[in-house]
């Protein structure tokens, strides 16, 4: 028995000893004024009106719910609506206390951000009544047969319209390490067993006392390498982290580039490809992503480092700039063009200036590099890959 129904007996049971012993029958009648709380059981029913609902689609967006609500019967009625942990409240509540005495409206009322791709379900308003006195209390579930069901952006629609409006830091005529040689020389290297006998550079290999053959660049577009990080301390970013991939994989596909993909934190990789095949293989991938891995760039490097030097690719990391160990990573890829996108969000605990110091560090010596914030859109990119 609660507190305050223990108080209430107590105060029953001296009333009814005083006019036991002092023989005052308004006594005794009295005793029975506090237990009268205790015999009303909490007999309430919620019902819930018209919801106000317009689901978000994308990833980020911000959305309002407003459940009208309708009291019915007696008690303190305690109303909870359930929201998962891909969904963050930004204004207002999602519970709402009520006492009922017959008859009463209400209402809850606020506004969310999704955060996460996939579904979310909406559907549960927990409902616990309690009565009068507290004593007992009576516990159920409403289904308001809400669901969200969110998704990254992905802009392969606009990419035509996007590409012609700027220019790129990056060389649109990268070369394709596999593929038939072209007429473009490269360099002089040392030969290796499978290269052509036709392209033996004598008078090279007179001058170095070995042999040395010419290297042609080869036909074809170069191949794009995406590595995303989806370590534990990319939660609160890794659907910005998401949405920067989709573009990438989206963009270069449709210009014929081979994509592949290696998550970082998961350990698993992609090999590079081409085609609608391969951006839907990517993206059913990496839409079943959580950042919960544990994985450094180090680790990784020494399982993808074969697939880089067969491919030779452009490399993209997506990452938190101030959590990743960047330079030495970039370092042991220095034979390759890597371009680095830190996620960052603005007026974090650790204040923007620790946070910026942080990326500089992180980024210094890196040629190409790129700062997304969470809340800006991704068509930003365009600007600079196109």
């Amino acid at each position: 028995m609660k507190y305050s129904a223990s108080k209430a007996v107590g105060a029953a049971v001296f009333l009814l000893l005083v006019g036991v012993v002092l023989v005052i029958p308004e006594f005794v009648l009295a005793a029975v004024v506090p237990l009268i709380p205790l015999l009303v059981p909490p007999v309430a029913k919620i019902k819930v009106e018209r919801t106000e609902f317009e689901k978000p689609e994308f990833v980020g967006e911000v959305f309002s719910l407003s459940i009208p609500l309708k009291f019915y019967g007696v008690g303190v009625a305690k109303i909870y609506h359930e929201v998962g942990e891909g969904i963050e409240i930004i204004e207002g509540k999602n519970y709402s206390t009520a006492f009922i005495f017959g008859f009463g409206k209400g209402s809850i009322r606020y506004k969310g951000r999704v955060r996460k791709i996939g579904k979310h379900n909406l559907s549960k308003l927990k409902v616990v009544v309690e009565s009068l006195s507290l004593s007992s209390e009576k516990a159920y579930e409403v289904d308001l047969n809400l669901e969200i069901e969110a998704k990254s952006r992905i802009f392969g629609r606009r990419l035509k319209e996007l590409r012609a409006k700027a220019k790129s830091v990056m060389v649109d005529i990268d070369r394709a390490k596999i593929g038939v040689p072209g007429t473009d020389f490269k360099e002089i290297r040392e030969y290796n067993f499978s290269d052509p006998l036709k392209f033996i550079n004598w008078k090279a290999s007179a001058r170095f006392g070995k042999l040395m053959v010419n290297e042609f660049e080869k036909e074809g577009k170069k191949a794009v390498w995406i590595i995303l990080d989806a370590n534990d301390y990319m939660e609160g970013f890794f659907d910005k982290a998401l949405e920067v991939c989709s573009f990438l994989v989206s963009y270069y596909a449709t210009r014929g580039n081979k994509v592949g993909l290696y998550a970082l934190g998961k350990s698993n990789f992609i090999y590079p490809d081409f085609g609608k095949r391969q951006v839907k293989k990517i993206f059913d991938y990496i839409t079943s992503l959580e950042a919960e891995g544990n994985e450094s760039l180090d680790e990784a490097y020494e399982k993808m480092k074969k697939m880089l030097y067969i491919y030779e690719p452009l490399i993209y990391v997506i990452t938190r700039a101030e959590k990743a160990n960047l330079k030495k990573f970039v370092r042991k890829v220095s034979k390759f063009k890597v371009v680095v996108i830190s996620i960052k969000r603005d007026g974090e605990s650790l204040g923007e200036l620790t946070l910026m110091l942080a990326r500089r560090r992180a980024l210094r010596g890196i040629e190409h590099r790129l700062e997304v914030d969470v809340e800006e859109r991704v068509e930003k990119l365009a600007k600079v890959v196109a």
